[in-house]
């Protein structure tokens, strides 16, 4: 069973604490924390702000009104929920008695409601389905501008996309690169100099991508024409792993390799 464990404390009292004594309390609740965690019962839980942060909002005379503050005004006030795995109500009495933060106040403790959960749960992942297209479409469309981007030789846009702790392994010594300012440095080195415009192809791009990661595959043909009459023309496998970020795709990490020649 799950159950929502409401944690309630004295802010006047800790915050007149000595600084030792109250990271020594907080380290305790922490690591009771790590307690359950490894016996598989913690399954979340917020920190909360102080209650002079929170507002409160009420309907009265059909107008929705806010005030500062929590609900009821009380000498203790909540500071954390913890969601808690238990056999039953006795066993999350049981393990949540040896919690030390029940020294520096009281903890409310109910069981979720399964039903509405599961309601919640289903509504996420329907959402998160809709917003997938959108995703995977938002990726193509950066990987895609990547792309025309080399291939028209714009050192100021390649990155644009690319986290600054961007890991990338190429096929070109030095085969590792931990992060886009290394790469950039680097372009100049190995990219070779072509008359006109650059092949540089993505072929059989397939992405794939949840709400905050996002993972692409592609070949890559690339080559062109030397000044010397020279022709490259190589093509390579291409992996990208992403991540959003403050509401934005970024590539985190990039495996581009190419197979080994026949024996």
């Amino acid at each position: 069973m799950k159950f929502v464990c409401l944690g309630f404390y004295d802010e006047a009292k800790f915050e007149s604490l000595p600084e030792e004594e109250g990271k020594r309390m907080m380290e305790a609740c922490f690591d009771y924390d790590d307690v359950l965690r490894r016996g598989g019962h913690f399954t979340g839980g917020e920190a909360l702000g102080p209650a002079n942060s929170a507002v409160t909002l009420r309907t009265r005379n059909g107008t929705v009104v806010v005030t500062d503050g929590p609900f009821v005004e009380t000498k203790e006030v909540l500071g954390g929920i913890l969601l808690l795995e238990a056999r039953d109500l006795n066993h999350a009495i049981s393990l949540m008695s040896r919690h030390p933060g029940v020294a520096n106040g009281p903890f409310e403790i109910r069981p979720a409601d399964e039903a509405i959960n599961q309601l919640i749960a289903a509504r996420n992942e329907a959402v998160a389905q809709e917003r997938q297209p959108d995703d995977e479409a938002e990726i193509r469309g950066l990987l895609e501008d990547w792309a025309a981007h080399i291939r028209t030789d714009r050192k100021d846009k390649i990155l644009s996309r690319h986290a600054p702790d961007l890991l990338i392994y190429d096929v070109l010594a030095p085969l590792k690169y931990e992060s886009a300012q290394a790469y950039r440095e680097s372009w100049d080195e190995w990219q070779p100099e072509h008359v006109g415009e650059t092949v540089f192809e993505l072929i059989d791009l397939k992405i794939s991508a949840s709400d905050s990661v996002g993972f692409a595959s592609a070949l890559i043909r690339c080559g062109g024409e030397r000044p010397d009459g020279s022709v490259d023309d190589d093509t390579v496998r291409a992996t990208f792993c992403l991540e959003k970020r403050a509401g934005e795709w970024l590539v985190v990490h990039q495996h581009v390799s190419m197979p080994l020649p026949n024996a």
